[in-house]
Protein backbone atom coordinates (compact mmCIF):
# COMPACT_ATOMS: atom_id res chain seq x y z
CA UNK A 1 0.00 0.00 0.00
CA UNK A 2 1.62 3.10 -0.98
CA UNK A 3 0.26 6.39 0.97
CA UNK A 4 2.02 9.60 0.17
CA UNK A 5 4.94 8.45 -1.69
CA UNK A 6 6.12 6.11 1.32
CA UNK A 7 5.79 2.24 0.86
CA UNK A 8 4.49 -0.12 3.32
CA UNK A 9 7.00 -2.44 4.96
CA UNK A 10 6.74 -5.37 3.24
CA UNK A 11 6.15 -8.81 5.19
CA UNK A 12 9.33 -11.33 5.31
CA UNK A 13 8.28 -13.54 3.10
CA UNK A 14 8.29 -10.69 0.30
CA UNK A 15 11.92 -8.98 1.21
CA UNK A 16 12.68 -12.59 0.93
CA UNK A 17 11.35 -13.12 -2.69
CA UNK A 18 13.23 -9.24 -3.62
CA UNK A 19 16.35 -10.24 -3.28
CA UNK A 20 16.21 -13.85 -4.27
CA UNK A 21 14.74 -12.14 -7.72
CA UNK A 22 17.65 -9.72 -8.00
CA UNK A 23 20.14 -12.37 -7.44
CA UNK A 24 18.80 -14.67 -9.83
CA UNK A 25 19.23 -12.10 -12.46
CA UNK A 26 22.41 -11.23 -12.03
CA UNK A 27 23.16 -15.30 -11.23
CA UNK A 28 22.37 -15.72 -15.24
CA UNK A 29 24.29 -17.12 -17.79
CA UNK A 30 26.84 -15.27 -19.73
CA UNK A 31 24.69 -16.41 -22.70
CA UNK A 32 21.61 -14.75 -20.96
CA UNK A 33 22.94 -11.24 -20.83
CA UNK A 34 24.72 -11.62 -24.19
CA UNK A 35 21.29 -12.28 -25.50
CA UNK A 36 19.27 -9.32 -23.61
CA UNK A 37 22.08 -7.00 -24.83
CA UNK A 38 21.48 -8.03 -29.11
CA UNK A 39 24.34 -10.72 -28.98
CA UNK A 40 24.37 -12.39 -32.38
CA UNK A 41 25.66 -15.43 -31.08
CA UNK A 42 23.44 -18.36 -32.09
CA UNK A 43 21.38 -21.00 -29.73
CA UNK A 44 23.23 -23.42 -30.79
CA UNK A 45 26.96 -22.35 -29.47
CA UNK A 46 25.66 -20.35 -26.22
CA UNK A 47 26.19 -23.27 -23.87
CA UNK A 48 29.42 -23.24 -24.82
CA UNK A 49 29.92 -19.77 -25.27
CA UNK A 50 28.24 -19.43 -21.59
CA UNK A 51 31.56 -21.16 -20.12
CA UNK A 52 33.89 -18.62 -21.19
CA UNK A 53 35.32 -15.73 -18.68
CA UNK A 54 33.96 -12.72 -20.62
CA UNK A 55 31.00 -11.25 -18.70
CA UNK A 56 31.99 -10.82 -14.78
CA UNK A 57 29.68 -12.23 -11.75
CA UNK A 58 28.05 -9.19 -10.69
CA UNK A 59 26.54 -10.35 -7.65
CA UNK A 60 27.79 -10.36 -4.11
CA UNK A 61 31.53 -10.34 -3.08
CA UNK A 62 32.08 -9.83 -7.02
CA UNK A 63 31.08 -6.53 -6.91
CA UNK A 64 34.13 -5.32 -7.15
CA UNK A 65 35.62 -1.14 -7.62
CA UNK A 66 36.74 -0.42 -11.34
CA UNK A 67 40.37 -0.27 -10.69
CA UNK A 68 40.08 -3.85 -9.59
CA UNK A 69 38.24 -4.86 -12.37
CA UNK A 70 41.00 -3.38 -14.95
CA UNK A 71 43.76 -5.69 -12.86
CA UNK A 72 41.05 -8.77 -13.53
CA UNK A 73 40.71 -7.77 -16.92
CA UNK A 74 44.33 -7.61 -17.95
CA UNK A 75 45.36 -11.04 -15.50
CA UNK A 76 42.16 -12.78 -17.89
CA UNK A 77 43.60 -11.37 -21.17
CA UNK A 78 46.80 -13.12 -20.12
CA UNK A 79 45.36 -15.77 -19.15
CA UNK A 80 43.96 -16.28 -22.62
CA UNK A 81 46.84 -15.62 -24.60
CA UNK A 82 48.56 -18.65 -22.93
CA UNK A 83 45.46 -20.43 -23.66
CA UNK A 84 45.41 -19.77 -26.93
CA UNK A 85 48.64 -20.19 -28.10
CA UNK A 86 48.70 -23.93 -26.62
CA UNK A 87 45.37 -24.81 -28.83
CA UNK A 88 46.16 -27.10 -32.28
CA UNK A 89 45.35 -25.77 -35.62
CA UNK A 90 41.70 -27.17 -35.86
CA UNK A 91 40.94 -24.69 -32.43
CA UNK A 92 42.35 -21.34 -33.40
CA UNK A 93 39.08 -20.10 -34.45
CA UNK A 94 38.26 -16.38 -33.19
CA UNK A 95 35.35 -17.15 -30.36
CA UNK A 96 33.16 -14.33 -31.01
CA UNK A 97 32.03 -14.63 -27.22
CA UNK A 98 35.58 -13.36 -26.54
CA UNK A 99 35.52 -10.15 -28.94
CA UNK A 100 35.88 -7.63 -26.19
CA UNK A 101 39.24 -4.86 -25.71
CA UNK A 102 40.94 -7.25 -23.49
CA UNK A 103 41.23 -10.29 -25.89
CA UNK A 104 44.14 -10.38 -27.61
CA UNK A 105 42.97 -11.27 -30.69
CA UNK A 106 40.34 -8.87 -31.25
CA UNK A 107 43.93 -6.77 -32.64
CA UNK A 108 44.16 -9.40 -34.93
CA UNK A 109 40.99 -9.10 -36.57
CA UNK A 110 41.07 -5.10 -37.23
CA UNK A 111 44.59 -6.34 -39.42
CA UNK A 112 42.67 -8.98 -41.09
CA UNK A 113 40.34 -6.23 -42.18
CA UNK A 114 43.01 -3.29 -43.34
CA UNK A 115 45.39 -6.35 -44.46
CA UNK A 116 42.02 -7.16 -46.92
CA UNK A 117 41.37 -3.37 -48.31
CA UNK A 118 45.17 -2.95 -48.77
CA UNK A 119 45.52 -5.98 -50.49
CA UNK A 120 42.65 -5.33 -52.95
CA UNK A 121 44.40 -2.40 -53.90
CA UNK A 122 47.71 -4.58 -54.25
CA UNK A 123 47.31 -8.17 -55.04
CA UNK A 124 50.76 -9.13 -54.13
CA UNK A 125 49.26 -8.69 -50.14
CA UNK A 126 46.87 -11.35 -50.66
CA UNK A 127 48.52 -14.56 -49.48
CA UNK A 128 49.48 -12.76 -45.92
CA UNK A 129 46.18 -11.73 -45.42
CA UNK A 130 44.54 -15.07 -46.65
CA UNK A 131 47.05 -17.41 -44.45
CA UNK A 132 45.33 -14.60 -41.45
CA UNK A 133 42.20 -15.05 -42.62
CA UNK A 134 42.60 -18.64 -42.67
CA UNK A 135 44.30 -19.17 -39.10
CA UNK A 136 41.58 -16.88 -37.97
CA UNK A 137 39.07 -19.29 -38.26
CA UNK A 138 40.21 -22.11 -38.26
CA UNK A 139 40.22 -23.35 -42.10
CA UNK A 140 42.90 -25.27 -43.91
CA UNK A 141 42.51 -23.81 -47.53
CA UNK A 142 40.85 -20.39 -48.21
CA UNK A 143 40.54 -18.13 -51.34
CA UNK A 144 39.26 -15.44 -53.62
CA UNK A 145 37.32 -16.88 -56.57
CA UNK A 146 34.40 -15.66 -59.12
CA UNK A 147 32.58 -17.70 -61.65
CA UNK A 148 30.32 -16.55 -64.78
CA UNK A 149 27.22 -18.23 -64.66
CA UNK A 150 26.85 -17.20 -68.50
CA UNK A 151 29.87 -19.33 -69.65
CA UNK A 152 30.17 -21.40 -66.55
CA UNK A 153 33.39 -21.10 -66.40
CA UNK A 154 35.44 -19.70 -63.07
CA UNK A 155 38.71 -19.34 -61.45
CA UNK A 156 40.29 -19.03 -57.95
CA UNK A 157 41.90 -15.59 -58.14
CA UNK A 158 44.11 -15.43 -54.90
CA UNK A 159 44.08 -18.84 -52.48
CA UNK A 160 46.36 -20.08 -49.45
CA UNK A 161 47.13 -23.76 -48.94
CA UNK A 162 45.42 -24.70 -52.22
CA UNK A 163 48.18 -26.08 -55.21
CA UNK A 164 49.28 -24.17 -58.13
CA UNK A 165 48.38 -27.20 -60.42
CA UNK A 166 44.87 -27.44 -58.66
CA UNK A 167 44.32 -23.69 -59.45
CA UNK A 168 45.23 -23.98 -63.13
CA UNK A 169 43.28 -27.41 -63.34
CA UNK A 170 39.74 -25.43 -61.07
CA UNK A 171 39.97 -23.41 -64.24
CA UNK A 172 40.55 -25.59 -66.81
CA UNK A 173 38.10 -27.78 -65.81
CA UNK A 174 36.77 -28.11 -62.49
CA UNK A 175 34.84 -24.89 -61.99
CA UNK A 176 32.66 -26.43 -64.90
CA UNK A 177 31.96 -29.12 -62.10
CA UNK A 178 32.03 -26.92 -59.15
CA UNK A 179 28.22 -28.47 -57.25
CA UNK A 180 28.38 -25.66 -55.13
CA UNK A 181 27.80 -23.16 -57.45
CA UNK A 182 25.27 -25.42 -59.67
CA UNK A 183 23.20 -23.90 -57.22
CA UNK A 184 22.45 -19.98 -57.96
CA UNK A 185 20.29 -19.26 -55.81
CA UNK A 186 22.70 -19.10 -52.83
CA UNK A 187 24.97 -17.24 -55.07
CA UNK A 188 22.93 -14.15 -55.99
CA UNK A 189 23.01 -11.32 -52.62
CA UNK A 190 26.01 -10.02 -51.76
CA UNK A 191 26.79 -10.34 -48.00
CA UNK A 192 25.01 -13.95 -47.80
CA UNK A 193 26.96 -16.80 -45.67
CA UNK A 194 26.44 -20.47 -46.69
CA UNK A 195 27.78 -24.04 -45.63
CA UNK A 196 28.35 -27.12 -47.93
CA UNK A 197 25.62 -28.69 -46.01
CA UNK A 198 23.05 -25.81 -46.61
CA UNK A 199 23.33 -26.13 -50.17
CA UNK A 200 24.06 -30.13 -50.69
CA UNK A 201 23.73 -32.78 -48.27
CA UNK A 202 27.11 -34.58 -47.90
CA UNK A 203 26.39 -38.25 -49.26
CA UNK A 204 25.64 -36.44 -52.35
CA UNK A 205 28.67 -34.34 -52.32
CA UNK A 206 31.30 -36.93 -51.82
CA UNK A 207 29.75 -38.98 -54.54
CA UNK A 208 30.46 -36.22 -57.16
CA UNK A 209 33.33 -36.17 -59.90
CA UNK A 210 34.74 -32.40 -58.23
CA UNK A 211 35.13 -33.88 -54.77
CA UNK A 212 36.46 -37.01 -56.02
CA UNK A 213 38.90 -35.57 -58.29
CA UNK A 214 39.30 -32.26 -56.88
CA UNK A 215 38.39 -31.25 -53.62
CA UNK A 216 39.35 -35.00 -52.13
CA UNK A 217 43.16 -34.82 -52.77
CA UNK A 218 43.36 -30.83 -51.29
CA UNK A 219 42.19 -32.49 -48.20
CA UNK A 220 38.76 -30.39 -48.19
CA UNK A 221 35.83 -32.13 -46.47
CA UNK A 222 33.65 -28.69 -44.68
CA UNK A 223 33.09 -25.76 -46.83
CA UNK A 224 31.62 -22.18 -45.74
CA UNK A 225 30.91 -19.77 -48.59
CA UNK A 226 30.71 -15.75 -48.29
CA UNK A 227 29.18 -13.61 -51.38
CA UNK A 228 31.35 -10.50 -51.65
CA UNK A 229 30.09 -9.11 -54.83
CA UNK A 230 27.87 -9.77 -57.88
CA UNK A 231 28.05 -7.98 -60.54
CA UNK A 232 25.44 -9.02 -63.36
CA UNK A 233 26.32 -13.13 -64.42
CA UNK A 234 29.66 -13.09 -62.35
CA UNK A 235 29.52 -13.76 -58.69
CA UNK A 236 33.06 -13.40 -56.17
CA UNK A 237 32.85 -15.09 -53.27
CA UNK A 238 35.15 -16.12 -50.78
CA UNK A 239 35.75 -20.05 -49.76
CA UNK A 240 36.92 -21.75 -46.74
CA UNK A 241 37.81 -25.32 -46.25
CA UNK A 242 38.37 -27.50 -43.29
CA UNK A 243 39.40 -31.51 -43.75
CA UNK A 244 36.97 -34.30 -42.49
CA UNK A 245 39.34 -34.77 -39.33
CA UNK A 246 38.79 -30.82 -38.07
CA UNK A 247 35.12 -31.59 -38.91
CA UNK A 248 32.99 -28.97 -39.95
CA UNK A 249 32.69 -25.17 -39.13
CA UNK A 250 31.38 -24.41 -35.67
CA UNK A 251 28.61 -22.07 -34.65
CA UNK A 252 31.01 -19.58 -33.10
CA UNK A 253 33.52 -19.05 -35.96
CA UNK A 254 30.19 -18.88 -38.59
CA UNK A 255 28.68 -16.33 -36.32
CA UNK A 256 31.95 -14.66 -36.56
CA UNK A 257 32.34 -15.02 -40.89
CA UNK A 258 29.15 -13.36 -40.42
CA UNK A 259 30.09 -10.32 -38.61
CA UNK A 260 33.29 -10.31 -40.97
CA UNK A 261 32.04 -10.35 -43.94
CA UNK A 262 29.98 -6.81 -44.36
CA UNK A 263 33.47 -5.67 -43.28
CA UNK A 264 35.07 -7.48 -45.62
CA UNK A 265 33.19 -6.46 -48.81
CA UNK A 266 33.97 -3.28 -47.84
CA UNK A 267 37.59 -3.28 -47.48
CA UNK A 268 37.50 -5.38 -50.51
CA UNK A 269 35.02 -2.63 -52.71
CA UNK A 270 37.23 -0.05 -51.38
CA UNK A 271 40.14 -1.42 -52.52
CA UNK A 272 39.09 -2.61 -55.55
CA UNK A 273 38.55 0.58 -56.58
CA UNK A 274 41.92 2.31 -55.93
CA UNK A 275 43.47 -0.87 -57.64
CA UNK A 276 41.33 0.02 -61.29
CA UNK A 277 41.96 3.41 -60.37
CA UNK A 278 45.39 2.85 -60.78
CA UNK A 279 44.87 0.35 -63.54
CA UNK A 280 43.03 3.12 -65.40
CA UNK A 281 45.65 5.78 -64.61
CA UNK A 282 48.68 3.23 -66.06
CA UNK A 283 46.64 2.47 -69.19
CA UNK A 284 46.02 6.21 -69.74
CA UNK A 285 49.78 6.91 -69.65
CA UNK A 286 50.62 4.40 -71.92
CA UNK A 287 48.01 5.41 -74.28
CA UNK A 288 49.70 9.20 -73.71
CA UNK A 289 53.01 7.75 -75.21
CA UNK A 290 52.05 6.73 -77.96
CA UNK A 291 49.98 9.70 -79.23
CA UNK A 292 52.13 11.49 -82.35
CA UNK A 293 52.09 15.02 -79.94
CA UNK A 294 53.91 15.98 -76.66
CA UNK A 295 51.28 16.17 -73.89
CA UNK A 296 52.45 17.36 -70.58
CA UNK A 297 50.40 17.23 -67.66
CA UNK A 298 51.18 19.87 -64.95
CA UNK A 299 49.73 21.08 -61.32
CA UNK A 300 48.57 24.41 -60.33
CA UNK A 301 52.06 25.35 -59.29
CA UNK A 302 53.57 24.54 -62.62
CA UNK A 303 55.29 21.31 -61.70
CA UNK A 304 54.72 18.69 -64.07
CA UNK A 305 53.14 15.38 -63.05
CA UNK A 306 53.39 13.20 -66.35
CA UNK A 307 54.96 14.21 -69.71
CA UNK A 308 54.79 11.36 -72.54
CA UNK A 309 57.85 10.45 -74.29
CA UNK A 310 57.31 12.59 -77.10
CA UNK A 311 57.01 15.51 -74.91
CA UNK A 312 59.78 14.42 -73.20
CA UNK A 313 61.68 14.75 -76.29
CA UNK A 314 60.55 17.98 -77.40
CA UNK A 315 61.78 19.19 -74.28
CA UNK A 316 65.24 18.00 -74.46
CA UNK A 317 65.77 18.79 -77.62
CA UNK A 318 64.02 22.97 -77.14
CA UNK A 319 66.23 25.55 -75.21
CA UNK A 320 62.72 27.83 -75.40
CA UNK A 321 60.85 25.30 -73.18
CA UNK A 322 62.77 24.61 -69.43
CA UNK A 323 61.98 23.68 -66.28
CA UNK A 324 62.77 25.92 -63.44
CA UNK A 325 62.07 27.16 -59.64
CA UNK A 326 58.71 27.72 -60.85
CA UNK A 327 57.78 24.81 -62.57
CA UNK A 328 57.39 24.92 -66.63
CA UNK A 329 58.49 28.15 -68.17
CA UNK A 330 58.52 29.10 -71.99
CA UNK A 331 60.47 31.48 -73.91
CA UNK A 332 58.09 33.32 -76.19
CA UNK A 333 59.10 36.70 -78.27
CA UNK A 334 62.26 37.28 -75.83
CA UNK A 335 59.99 36.88 -72.60
CA UNK A 336 59.84 34.29 -69.84
CA UNK A 337 56.46 33.03 -68.97
CA UNK A 338 55.42 30.68 -66.30
CA UNK A 339 53.24 27.84 -66.77
CA UNK A 340 51.79 28.96 -63.52
CA UNK A 341 50.39 32.49 -64.86
CA UNK A 342 48.93 30.75 -67.72
CA UNK A 343 47.00 28.55 -65.76
CA UNK A 344 45.12 31.58 -63.54
CA UNK A 345 45.63 34.60 -65.32
CA UNK A 346 44.38 37.56 -63.46
CA UNK A 347 41.65 38.30 -65.26
CA UNK A 348 39.78 40.07 -62.82
CA UNK A 349 42.34 42.78 -62.50
CA UNK A 350 42.82 43.17 -66.03
CA UNK A 351 39.01 43.57 -66.15
CA UNK A 352 38.87 41.02 -69.01
CA UNK A 353 35.79 38.75 -69.49
CA UNK A 354 36.65 35.22 -68.19
CA UNK A 355 36.99 33.14 -70.51
CA UNK A 356 37.60 28.91 -71.22
CA UNK A 357 41.72 29.63 -69.85
CA UNK A 358 42.90 27.84 -72.93
CA UNK A 359 45.93 28.85 -74.31
CA UNK A 360 47.33 28.77 -78.27
CA UNK A 361 50.88 30.32 -79.97
CA UNK A 362 53.83 29.38 -81.37
CA UNK A 363 57.22 29.70 -80.44
CA UNK A 364 60.06 31.04 -82.82
CA UNK A 365 63.43 29.38 -82.91
CA UNK A 366 66.19 31.54 -83.58
CA UNK A 367 68.17 28.33 -84.93
CA UNK A 368 65.73 28.56 -87.93
CA UNK A 369 63.63 25.53 -87.18
CA UNK A 370 60.14 25.53 -87.79
CA UNK A 371 58.02 26.91 -84.92
CA UNK A 372 56.99 25.00 -82.10
CA UNK A 373 53.18 24.95 -81.37
CA UNK A 374 51.71 25.01 -77.71
CA UNK A 375 48.22 24.76 -76.85
CA UNK A 376 47.48 25.13 -72.95
CA UNK A 377 44.42 23.88 -71.47
CA UNK A 378 43.32 23.91 -68.12
CA UNK A 379 41.38 20.83 -66.06
CA UNK A 380 37.67 20.82 -66.02
CA UNK A 381 37.14 21.27 -62.09
CA UNK A 382 34.79 23.30 -60.31
CA UNK A 383 37.14 23.54 -57.43
CA UNK A 384 39.01 26.59 -56.23
CA UNK A 385 41.43 25.18 -54.10
CA UNK A 386 43.60 22.16 -55.44
CA UNK A 387 46.59 20.43 -54.82
CA UNK A 388 49.66 21.00 -56.08
CA UNK A 389 50.27 17.14 -57.08
CA UNK A 390 46.79 17.34 -58.40
CA UNK A 391 46.06 17.79 -62.21
CA UNK A 392 45.78 21.11 -62.99
CA UNK A 393 46.49 21.97 -66.81
CA UNK A 394 47.03 19.59 -70.23
CA UNK A 395 49.99 21.32 -72.66
CA UNK A 396 50.49 20.05 -75.99
CA UNK A 397 53.43 20.71 -77.75
CA UNK A 398 53.41 20.37 -81.37
CA UNK A 399 57.13 19.97 -82.95
CA UNK A 400 57.49 19.92 -86.97
CA UNK A 401 60.88 18.69 -86.76
CA UNK A 402 59.36 15.35 -85.43
CA UNK A 403 58.91 12.51 -88.26
CA UNK A 404 55.28 10.89 -88.18
CA UNK A 405 56.02 7.48 -87.02
CA UNK A 406 54.45 5.27 -89.89
CA UNK A 407 53.90 1.43 -88.83
CA UNK A 408 54.47 0.26 -92.62
CA UNK A 409 53.42 -3.27 -91.37
CA UNK A 410 50.01 -2.32 -90.15
CA UNK A 411 49.68 -0.58 -92.82
CA UNK A 412 49.40 -3.66 -94.61
CA UNK A 413 47.07 -4.73 -92.77
CA UNK A 414 44.66 -2.22 -92.76
CA UNK A 415 44.46 -1.59 -96.42
CA UNK A 416 45.83 -4.57 -98.21
CA UNK A 417 48.93 -2.74 -99.07
CA UNK A 418 52.47 -4.33 -100.47
CA UNK A 419 55.40 -3.88 -98.48
CA UNK A 420 56.41 -1.64 -101.06
CA UNK A 421 53.51 0.44 -101.31
CA UNK A 422 53.85 1.19 -97.59
CA UNK A 423 57.26 2.41 -97.93
CA UNK A 424 55.78 4.35 -100.53
CA UNK A 425 52.84 5.56 -98.31
CA UNK A 426 55.02 6.42 -95.01
CA UNK A 427 57.36 8.83 -97.06
CA UNK A 428 54.68 10.62 -98.58
CA UNK A 429 52.74 10.90 -94.67
CA UNK A 430 56.26 12.66 -93.63
CA UNK A 431 56.14 15.10 -96.11
CA UNK A 432 58.34 13.95 -98.99
CA UNK A 433 57.19 14.66 -102.68
CA UNK A 434 57.04 11.78 -104.93
CA UNK A 435 60.35 12.79 -106.86
CA UNK A 436 62.48 12.63 -103.36
CA UNK A 437 60.25 9.27 -102.38
CA UNK A 438 61.55 7.58 -105.11
CA UNK A 439 65.23 8.84 -104.95
CA UNK A 440 64.48 7.83 -101.35
CA UNK A 441 63.52 4.05 -101.78
CA UNK A 442 66.39 3.65 -105.01
CA UNK A 443 63.30 3.53 -107.23
CA UNK A 444 62.72 5.07 -110.80
CA UNK A 445 60.27 7.73 -110.54
CA UNK A 446 57.45 5.63 -112.85
CA UNK A 447 57.44 2.88 -110.61
CA UNK A 448 57.17 5.38 -107.59
CA UNK A 449 54.43 6.44 -109.47
CA UNK A 450 52.90 3.34 -110.30
CA UNK A 451 53.06 2.13 -106.27
CA UNK A 452 50.89 5.31 -105.48
CA UNK A 453 48.35 4.56 -107.80
CA UNK A 454 47.69 1.06 -106.09
CA UNK A 455 47.50 3.03 -102.71
CA UNK A 456 45.25 5.06 -104.06
CA UNK A 457 43.05 2.22 -105.37
CA UNK A 458 43.51 0.35 -102.04
CA UNK A 459 42.98 3.00 -99.32
CA UNK A 460 39.87 4.60 -101.62
CA UNK A 461 41.16 8.06 -102.17
CA UNK A 462 42.54 9.69 -105.39
CA UNK A 463 44.51 12.91 -104.05
CA UNK A 464 48.11 12.78 -102.71
CA UNK A 465 46.70 15.48 -99.81
CA UNK A 466 43.68 13.34 -99.03
CA UNK A 467 45.89 10.23 -98.45
CA UNK A 468 47.80 11.92 -96.10
CA UNK A 469 45.29 13.00 -94.08
CA UNK A 470 44.04 9.52 -93.95
CA UNK A 471 47.39 8.49 -93.22
CA UNK A 472 48.16 10.71 -90.06
CA UNK A 473 44.46 10.79 -88.79
CA UNK A 474 44.49 6.72 -88.81
CA UNK A 475 45.96 4.24 -86.54
CA UNK A 476 48.17 3.52 -88.21
CA UNK A 477 50.48 6.63 -86.32
CA UNK A 478 50.04 4.67 -83.07
CA UNK A 479 53.31 3.00 -82.85
CA UNK A 480 52.75 0.17 -80.47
Amino acid sequence: MNVGGLVDRRSGEDRRDAPDRRRDNERRSGEDRRLDEGSIIGPSSSRKSASRPTTERRCGQDRRNSSHRRYDNDRRASNDRRAWSGRSDSDRAFDPSLADISDPRSGALMEILSGFHEASADPKLWPKCLVALSDALGAKACAIATHDYETGMGRIEHSVYITKASVASYANRYSRMNVFLQQDEYFRAPGSVWTDEQILMENELIETPFYVEWLKPLGLHHHVFGILDRRRSVVTYLFLGRSEIDGPFSDGVLSLFRRLLPNLQRAFRSGQSLYEAHEIQKVASDVLDVIPMGVVVAGSAGNIINANRRAEGIMAACNEISIGKSGLEIDHHGRRLRLRDLIAPDNAKSGKKQDDGIRAFSIQRPSGKKPLSILVAPVDDSEEMRSPDEPAVVVFLGDPGYAVEIDQPRLCELYGLTRAEARVAALLANGYRLEETAESLGLVYETARKHLKHVFGKTGTDRQAELIRMLVTGPAVINI
